[in-house]
């Protein structure tokens, strides 16, 4: 039999051929899916090439991505937050768990590294979702920032002001990098972060207190005010007042000791302090008198000091002792009683003091008595340099009678 192949039976094999081939495409596994772990970046699970990503990704209008972890850097000192607190982050983890991410991170795509995203902002995210064992994450990528490090540490700060405020320390540190590294001044740190001028000024005034008070500050235990009325003192002066710089010390408080010292050193050096305690004690005794003689011979301080204790009584009788203005009036009543030589200490006394507290209270009662004797009608606070001149007129007969 010849072996020759007419072309009807050639046209069969090349037919039954694609057949069988069709048959084996269809029986073969599909191909895998990209590991999780590629540094592709998809949107709605299509890939997206660099070129796209270089093409869009601004601040009104940040391309949305899904990157693997794995594409993000962390890069040191970015990071405006200093602290991250690990509990926080592991409660974060858990909402993201059962509610998802809620807003996404944002990344800047790496110069010369294609697919190789820099954060801007949502460390705790990116960390809470890393605890999830989470392989991929959503993002805002800002191409603008690509090679503006400046800019983009600008807008970390203005993302963490927005989600949970920075503390004056960790301000200040930022701000003091953007001032040394890339020679932006206040006014355009203020501009490009969208915080206060005179807020990036005393956060940069801050970074010049000891460490210690930077500490005392970031943790919330005396207020930017007090560490920059104690860093506008000179070294002596804050050696003097270290242990006054208690937690919830204010800024009048440091201010009114730094007087107290100022007038003791003035004492020292014209040599009027003794060691001898019962010569000491006289010599105050007379100094005291004198002040408070001075002091009720002046109307217009009198008529201010009867007036606040006034004031204070009265708003305790109303039941408004636990206000921000109740205690303003109360810092300057101490304040006043203390300027006059009634108190030892510009502290107000406490309950846990009882024979001075007592005293304080009993001062308070007699000057409000004193001075509402002398104004009958006078249930506001106003007209008080002309009421202070009224009243320290009646005080000074009252003192003498």
């Amino acid at each position: 039999m010849s072996d020759t192949k007419t072309p009807a039976t050639e046209k069969k094999k090349v037919a039954a051929d694609a057949v069988a081939a069709a048959k084996a495409a269809k029986a073969a596994p599909k191909p895998a899916a990209k590991a999780a772990d590629d540094d592709t970046p998809t949107v709605h699970g299509a890939a997206v090439n660099q070129g796209d990503i270089n093409k869009g990704g601004t601040a009104k209008s940040p391309l949305p991505l899904i990157l693997p972890l794995t594409a993000i850097i962390l890069e040191k000192g970015h990071n405006p937050r200093i602290h991250l607190d690990e509990e926080k982050i592991k409660e974060l983890a858990k909402d993201i768990k059962v509610n998802g991410l809620l807003q996404p991170i944002s990344v800047r795509p790496v110069p010369n590294k294609d697919g190789k995203f820099s954060l801007i902002a949502g460390e705790r995210r990116f960390r809470a979702v890393g605890l999830l064992e989470h392989t991929t994450i959503p993002v805002m990528v800002r191409t603008d920032l690509a090679e503006d490090p400046a800019r983009a540490k600008a807008a970390a700060i203005a993302e963490n002001e927005v989600r949970e405020g920075l503390n004056p320390v960790e301000l200040g540190r930022a701000f003091a990098d953007l001032r040394s590294t890339y020679q932006w001044t206040p006014a355009k740190i203020a501009t490009e972060t969208g915080v206060n001028h005179q807020k990036v000024r005393r956060c940069l005034d801050i970074m010049e207190t000891p460490k210690d008070i930077q500490t005392k500050v970031s943790t919330g235990e005396i207020s930017l005010g007090a560490a920059l009325e104690y860093a506008a003192l000179d070294e002596d002066q804050r050696k003097a007042l270290k242990d006054a710089m208690k937690p919830g010390v204010s800024a009048a408080e440091i201010k009114a000791a730094a007087k107290q010292h100022a007038r003791e050193a003035e004492k020292a050096s014209k040599g009027e302090v003794t060691h001898d305690g019962k010569a000491a004690t006289r010599k105050k005794g007379a100094e005291r008198s004198k002040s408070v003689a001075a002091w009720r011979g002046n109307r217009e301080k009198q008529g201010m000091i009867g007036l606040a204790c006034s004031t204070l009584l009265k708003s305790e009788a109303a039941g408004d002792d636990s206000s921000p203005d109740y205690h303003a009036v109360v810092g300057a009543v101490t304040a006043l009683l203390w300027s006059r030589g009634d108190l030892n200490e510009i502290f107000a006394p406490t309950k846990d003091n009882k024979a001075e507290y007592n005293t304080f209270r009993n001062l308070l009662a007699s000057e409000a008595k004193v001075y509402d004797a002398a104004h009958p009608t006078d249930q506001t606070t106003e007209g008080v340099g002309e009421g202070g001149e009224e009243g320290g007129e009646e005080v000074e007969e009252g003192e003498g009678t």
